[in-house]
C-alpha cells in the first residue's frame, strides 16, 4: 500500500483498547474517507456494531478495484436483471414440471387421474350439456404450475367455419349466427365467366360466405386452419388461409379430417341429422377457456424413433387413433391439444418412452396381482382375469358367475391402456388366463395393435410350452354371446408357481422377468423362439465380410443393444436391450446387418460377440486404435484423393490420432494450401 494509507493504517492500529463498544466505534475512521486502499479490518472486530460493518463493506464493494469486470470470469456478466427466456423451457423448470406432475395425481379423483377421460363438462354461465369426454369449462384465465404440467387449456372465442353445400351451409348457419360468428365455405360454382358474387356474399344475419376447392383443415378447438383455393371467376383462383378458426362443423359427405378419434371443435355431421342435431347443440357452448387432462409422458431420451437422416421405429405414429403424434427432426412430437387419451401409443412403445401420466391403471393392476396371490393362498384352482372398457349388465355378471372358474374381473377407462406385459405379470403373478373384452366403440387402430401383442403374446407361450388360449381377445360386435362361449370354454390349465411383482413401471423389464419365471417352470423349453416381423425383441445378423466395424451401428443404437471395445476391433451385443427399431440396419454404411425378430428365453446379460477384426497397431507409438480391415478399405477409397498422392500423407492413415497430429504440425514447411 501507500506510504499515505500506512501512516494512518498505523495510527489506528496503535490506538489503545477501548473500554468498551461505545468507545471502539467512537475510534474508527469515518465512512466517506475509506477508500480501496484503507484497511477495512477494524469494522470486522468484536465489538463493531452490525450495521456499521454492513456499511464499511458496501463502501469497500462500491470501489473501482472489486467493481472493476476484466472479462475473464465466468460470471463477470451483470446479473441484477434477466432477459427473459420466452419459449424456452430451462432443465430446472422442466424437472419442476414432471415432479409436480408425478404429485398431483395423489388427491385426484380416479377419473382425473387419468385412468380415463374426463367426462364433465361445465361452464359458469349459461349451464351447457356435455359436448365432449375430455374437456371441462371454467372462466379461468391462466393455470398455475402444477396444472399446466397435467391440463391442456383451450381458448376458444366461438368464430365457426361451415363446410358444406351453399344452401344447407346457409340454413345450418342462419340456427347458430345469432350466437355465433360463422364463415361459410361452399363449394365454387361452374365457371360462367361471370365474376359476379363468386368472390364474397354477405347474407342475411351477416353471414360471411366464401368459395373455393381443395379445401385443407388441421388443428383444434380455438386453433383451427383452413386452407382453401378461392374462386376469383373467369377461371382464377387464388389460395386463401383461414387462421385461428374456433369451432368447425363438416357438412361434406367426406369429411376433410379422417381421423378416427376426432379433434375436439370439429363436428363431422355431414348427411346425418342426429350428428347435426346434437352439433347444433353443442356448439354454442363452446365458448370460453377449458381444459383437460395431458395423458401421456414422452420422454426424447429414450425414443427409438431416430432422427431427420433415417427413421427408426415408428409404432406409435402408426397406431395413434387422434394424429397427434408426428415424426420430428429428431424425435417424435406429441401434440396434447390432439390426443383423446387412448394410451395405445404407451402400449405400444417397446422403449417406454411414452409412459401414461396418471399411475392409476398400473396401482389398479397392481391392487390386482396382489388380490391373485391372496386368491391363491386361499383357493386351489387358478382364477381368469378379465379386463373390459364398460359397465357391465345384469346378464354380463351372470356370465361370470357360471363360468367353471373363478373370474376377476377389472374396467378400465381404455382398454388400450395395457398390453403384453401386464398380461404376462399376471400370468405369472397366479391367473390361469387372460381375457381382454373390447365392448365400446375402440378405433381400429388400437384393436389392431391389441391383435398384434397378443399374437406374440401366444407366440412365446407357445414356444415354452403353454397353451396359447391363455391370452384372448373380445370384440365389442360379438357381444355377450361370445363372452358367454368363452366363459364356457374355461378349464384349468397347468398350474403355474405364482410370483409377485413390486413394480410394474418398467414395461420391457417385467416382461422379461415374467418370461423368465414362465421359462424355468417350463417342461424342456428351447433356447429361444422366433417372433413375427415388427416384434419388440429380437437380434442382428452382421455379414462379416462385409462388416469392418465402422461402429455406425454402435453410435445411432438408441438403446445401447450394439457396442463397441475401447479398442474398436470388437462389436458387442445386448440382445434382452434390442427393440429391433433398425436403426442400425439403416445406417450400417456396408448394408452388413439384418434383423432378426425373436425372444431368448435365457438373457444374456454380459452380450454376446457380434463380429471381431484383427487389431491395427499405430505404426508409430503401437496402440491399437483401428481394424485392419477398416485401414486397408480407407486407404483404397482415398487413393485416388489429392490430399493422399504422397507416401508420408498415406502413412498418416496408418497412424493413431495423437501421432497423426504430431506428423502432420512436424511437417508445417511441406503443408500446401489448395484453394
Amino acid at each position: 500500500m501507500p506510504n499515505q494509507s500506512e501512516g494512518s493504517d498505523r495510527k489506528i492500529s496503535e490506538a489503545p483498547e477501548p473500554a468498551s463498544a461505545e468507545d471502539r466505534e467512537s475510534v474508527l475512521p469515518p465512512l466517506d474517507s475509506l477508500d480501496e486502499e484503507s484497511d477495512f479490518s477494524v469494522f470486522l472486530s468484536p465489538g463493531v456494531s452490525e450495521e456499521q460493518c454492513k456499511s464499511a463493506l458496501r463502501k469497500l464493494f462500491h470501489s473501482q478495484i472489486l467493481a472493476h469486470r476484466d472479462g475473464l470470469d465466468d460470471y463477470d456478466d451483470d446479473y441484477r436483471s434477466f432477459k427473459p427466456l420466452g419459449d424456452m423451457v430451462t432443465a430446472h423448470a422442466r424437472h419442476q414440471m414432471e415432479r409436480l406432475t408425478r404429485d398431483s395425481g395423489s388427491g385426484d379423483t380416479d377419473e382425473a387421474k387419468g385412468m380415463g377421460k374426463v367426462s364433465s363438462f361445465s361452464v359458469s354461465e349459461p349451464p351447457a350439456p356435455p359436448p365432449g369426454r375430455f374437456l371441462q369449462g371454467g372462466d379461468q384465465h391462466s393455470l398455475d404450475m402444477g396444472r399446466t404440467a397435467t391440463a391442456v387449456t383451450f381458448h376458444s372465442r366461438g368464430h365457426l367455419v361451415v363446410i358444406g353445400e351453399e344452401d344447407r351451409a346457409s340454413t345450418v348457419a342462419a340456427q347458430l349466427a345469432d350466437r355465433l360468428p360463422c364463415t361459410l365455405i361452399v363449394p365454387s360454382p361452374a365457371e360462367t365467366g361471370d365474376p359476379g358474387t363468386d368472390k364474397k356474399l354477405r347474407t342475411a344475419d351477416d353471414i360471411r360466405v366464401l368459395r373455393g376447392t381443395s379445401i385443407e383443415l388441421t388443428g383444434y378447438l380455438g386453433m383451427f386452419e383452413v386452407t382453401f383455393c378461392e374462386s376469383g371467376g373467369r377461371g382464377q383462383s387464388e389460395q386463401r388461409r383461414l387462421e385461428r378458426c374456433d369451432l368447425v362443423l363438416d357438412l361434406s359427405t367426406a369429411p376433410h379430417l379422417r381421423h378416427e378419434l376426432l379433434p375436439p371443435g370439429y363436428y363431422a355431421a355431414g348427411e346425418n341429422p342426429e350428428a347435426l342435431q346434437r352439433a347444433l347443440e353443442e356448439l354454442p357452448y363452446l365458448v370460453g377457456e377449458f381444459e383437460k387432462p395431458r395423458f401421456v409422458h414422452y420422454d426424447p431420451c429414450r425414443c427409438a424413433h431416430g432422427n431427420t437422416r433415417a427413421h427408426g421405429c415408428r409404432k406409435c405414429l402408426e397406431v395413434c387413433p387422434a394424429g397427434a403424434i408426428s415424426p420430428g427432426q429428431r424425435a417424435i412430437e406429441i401434440n396434447h391439444h390432439l390426443c383423446q387419451g387412448c394410451l395405445i401409443c404407451a402400449t405400444a412403445c417397446p422403449t417406454a418412452a411414452i409412459t401414461e401420466t396418471s399411475p392409476a391403471t398400473r396401482e389398479r393392476v397392481q391392487q390386482l396381482a396382489a388380490d391373485l396371490q391372496q386368491h391363491r393362498t386361499q383357493q386351489a384352482t387358478p382364477p381368469c382375469v378379465l379386463f373390459h372398457d364398460g359397465d357391465m349388465d345384469g346378464e354380463e355378471l351372470a356370465c361370470l358367475q357360471s363360468a367353471p372358474l373363478p373370474v376377476v374381473n377389472l374396467r378400465l377407462e381404455q382398454i388400450g391402456s395395457i398390453g403384453m406385459d401386464i398380461w404376462f405379470a399376471l400370468l405369472a403373478g397366479g391367473a390361469s388366463q387372460v381375457i381382454i373384452w373390447s365392448r365400446e366403440a375402440t378405433p381400429s387402430s388400437v384393436l389392431r395393435e391389441l391383435e398384434l401383442q397378443k399374437s406374440y403374446g401366444e407366440t412365446i407361450l407357445a414356444g415354452m410350452g403353454y397353451e396359447p388360449q391363455r391370452l384372448q381377445f373380445i370384440m365389442g360386435n360379438q357381444g355377450t354371446e361370445q363372452l358367454n362361449n368363452v366363459l364356457k370354454a374355461l378349464k384349468p390349465r397347468s398350474e403355474i408357481l405364482p410370483t409377485f411383482f413390486v413394480d410394474l413401471t418398467e414395461k420391457r423389464a417385467l416382461i422379461q422377468r415374467a418370461v423368465k419365471h414362465l421359462y424355468e417352470q417350463a417342461t424342456s423349453p428351447p433356447a429361444l423362439v422366433a417372433l413375427p416381423g415388427g416384434a419388440p425383441f429380437g437380434g442382428i445378423d452382421i455379414d462379416p465380410s462385409r462388416c469392418t466395424l465402422c461402429m455406425a451401428c454402435a453410435t445411432v443404437c438408441p438403446v445401447a443393444a450394439v457396442s463397441g471395445s475401447d479398442t474398436g476391433d470388437q462389436l458387442r451385443f445386448f440382445e434382452e436391450e434390442c427393440v429391433q427399431c433398425g436403426l442400425c440396419q439403416q445406417s450400417c454404411p456396408e448394408q452388413a446387418i439384418n434383423l432378426v425378430p425373436r425372444l431368448r428365453y435365457q438373457v444374456q446379460t454380459h452380450g454376446n460377440v457380434l463380429h471381431q477384426e484383427e487389431p491395427f497397431k499405430c505404426i508409430c507409438c503401437g496402440v491399437p486404435f483401428s481394424t485392419r480391415k477398416m485401414v486397408d478399405r480407407l486407404t483404397e477409397k482415398l487413393t485416388d484423393h489429392w490430399m493422399f498422392q504422397d507416401d508420408r500423407a498415406r502413412r498418416r492413415l496408418q497412424m493413431c490420432k495423437e501421432c497423426r497430429l504430431q506428423d502432420i504440425f512436424s511437417q508445417q514447411e511441406n503443408i500446401q494450401v489448395h484453394r
